[in-house]
C-alpha cells in the first residue's frame, strides 16, 4: 500500500490486540484508516465521527475535517476527524481492503496531504518525547493514546 491509502483493517488485527483497551475494536463496524509511512513504520490513523477539540491550546491530536458531510451525524460539539492519538502500527498483512470514504473528506485529504502528515509527525514527536522524558503522562492525548502499545516500534524512530 502507498502513503495516503484509505483501507479497512482485518478483524484478526483487533483480535490480536483485544487486551489493549484503548484500541477501538468494534466488530459491527468497519475500521476505516488512513495509512501513513513514517520512517520504516506504517501507521493506520482511524477516521472518527465524533472527535472533540482539545480544551487547551496545546498540540492537536486530530486533523479535523472542515468539509465532511458526516458532520450532521456527529454529536453536538464534535467533529469528524483523523484521530492521531488512536493510531496503530500495522503490517501489510493487517490490511483487509481498500475502501471509499465521504467524497468531501477524500478531497480534503488529497488537498491537505502534507499538512496532515506534518500534524501527525508533530503529534508523534510530542508523544515519543513525553514518554522518554516521563512528562505530560496524565495529559489525555498521551494517557489514552494507543501508541503506548507500540513503544518498542516507536523507539526506532529518530527524533
Amino acid at each position: 500500500m502507498r502513503n495516503y491509502s484509505i483501507v479497512c483493517l482485518k478483524q484478526n488485527y483487533f483480535d490480536k490486540h483485544k487486551t489493549h483497551f484503548e484500541i477501538l475494536g468494534k466488530p459491527q463496524r468497519p475500521h476505516f484508516v488512513l495509512l501513513l509511512s513514517i520512517c520504516h513504520l506504517t501507521f493506520a490513523i482511524p477516521f472518527r465521527t465524533n472527535a472533540h477539540k482539545p480544551k487547551n491550546n496545546g498540540i492537536s491530536h486530530c486533523y479535523f475535517f472542515k468539509t465532511s458531510s458526516r458532520k450532521e451525524k456527529s454529536a453536538k460539539g464534535r467533529i469528524p476527524a483523523l484521530d492521531f492519538s488512536k493510531s496503530l502500527v500495522i503490517e501489510d498483512e493487517d490490511i483487509d481492503f481498500q475502501t471509499k470514504i465521504d467524497d468531501n473528506e477524500f478531497k480534503e485529504i488529497q488537498d491537505n496531504r502534507q499538512l496532515i502528515e506534518e500534524k501527525f509527525k508533530k503529534y508523534l514527536q510530542y508523544f515519543i518525547t513525553s514518554i522518554q522524558r516521563k512528562e505530560n503522562l496524565e495529559h489525555p492525548i498521551i494517557k489514552f493514546s494507543t501508541l503506548h502499545y507500540f513503544t518498542a516500534e516507536l523507539s526506532t524512530i529518530p527524533l
